[in-house]
């Protein structure tokens, strides 16, 4: 079978503040694997203006097109350890975070798919196998701000059988909102996205613990302020969780040394995709803190999260975008089928995509 690498694609699904980026790396039998890129940062100013070109993923294609794929045609799409040394050290001097990973993770996922459909396995058997057979799911909301929306949408949440609540607003009394329609068994979790200086993220932290948050996501900015990300655990108490912003495996390892940290979330498509979550699954069971792949997609990247999450040992609690009615994302994935408020293993070889 020639497993050597033929071709590299890339698709832009675009939809407004919904947009998505496909890799496709293809073998010369004609075998594909499909993975998954950072969304990127949506313009709003633009969208407003009428612009509805996608700029803000050129410069992840660019990478792909331009740096990325003339190094690896011809390459043997088995060796994905070797595929990552070998990009890792020809970009070096650019830089080897930020938009160069974000392209790599959508190679490397796509190359762990073409594995496991080559082997006839799914991804997770991969990766040593599963440690349990489901993984608790949490509904991601939107940025919602008003009562009413909140309420409906964490309503429709309930119905769909989640028992988990994710929030992404800023202000602690939508929580409470949250909770008056959730209940108190329903785990409700706080993301702010790093909207907060230290002062106020201990602020609005203690306000939050009057409505039993689950945890408190990314409070303060900059994002990746590790030391100030601790100060504020120590000082309220509250479970923190963070790392959707970091890029590398040695930036994880100062995460999981932040003791008030007890939740770690990496974007695998900024991390460098499967082959270095592997490794933060190590880290993660080292440390004893919960692993919960983060990602605000319905799409190849959520599903390698499922494999992800299902053979790592301390995983708890998935996230999954839930969308008000109306609202797709563009890829065309089909969502995770949820029983009892949890995920299992898609079937099927590689990732077991399956497409609307």
């Amino acid at each position: 079978m020639k497993t050597t690498i033929a071709d590299i694609t890339t698709e832009i699904c675009d939809a407004p503040f919904l947009s998505q980026l496909l890799v496709r790396v293809f073998q010369e039998d004609g075998s594909v694997g499909v993975g998954e890129c950072w969304w990127g940062v949506d313009d709003p100013a633009a969208r407003a203006a009428g612009n509805q070109n996608p700029v803000h993923l050129l410069p992840i294609v660019s990478t792909i097109e331009h740096l990325l794929k003339p190094l690896l045609i011809g390459q043997n799409a088995g060796q994905i350890s070797d595929i990552r040394q070998k990009t890792i050290h020809h970009a070096y001097r650019y830089g080897t975070e930020g938009i160069f990973m974000c392209a790599l993770s959508g190679i490397d996922l796509a190359l762990w798919d073409l594995l496991g459909k080559r082997m006839g396995v799914p991804v997770a058997a991969l990766l040593g196998g599963t440690v349990k057979e489901h993984i608790r799911a949490y509904a991601s909301l939107p940025p919602l701000k008003t009562r009413s929306l909140i309420q409906q949408e964490v309503g429709r949440a309930l119905d769909a059988g989640y028992t988990g609540i994710k929030l992404h607003e800023t202000d602690p009394q939508t929580a409470g909102w949250a909770r008056e329609t959730a209940g108190p068994e329903i785990a409700l979790m706080f993301d702010v996205n790093g909207a907060f200086s230290p002062l106020e993220a201990v602020s609005t932290a203690r306000r939050l613990l009057e409505h039993d948050v689950y945890w408190f996501e990314e409070p303060v900015w900059p994002m990746r302020d590790q030391r100030a990300l601790a100060e504020i655990g120590r000082k309220t108490g509250i479970r923190l969780a963070a790392g959707e912003n970091e890029f590398t495996l040695e930036r994880f390892y100062q995460l999981c040394r932040q003791d008030p940290v007890a939740v770690i979330m990496p974007e695998i498509s900024k991390i460098g995709g499967l082959t270095v979550a592997r490794e933060i699954t190590v880290l993660a069971g080292l440390y004893n803190r919960t692993l919960s792949p983060h990602g605000f997609r319905v799409g190849p990247a959520l599903v390698a999260n499922i494999h992800w999450a299902l053979s790592s040992p301390t995983s708890d609690w998935l996230e999954i975008p839930f969308l008000p009615g109306g609202y797709a994302f563009p890829a065309g994935v089909r969502p995770p089928e949820l029983l009892s408020g949890r995920v299992s293993l898609p079937p099927g070889p590689g990732l077991g995509l399956e497409f609307l």
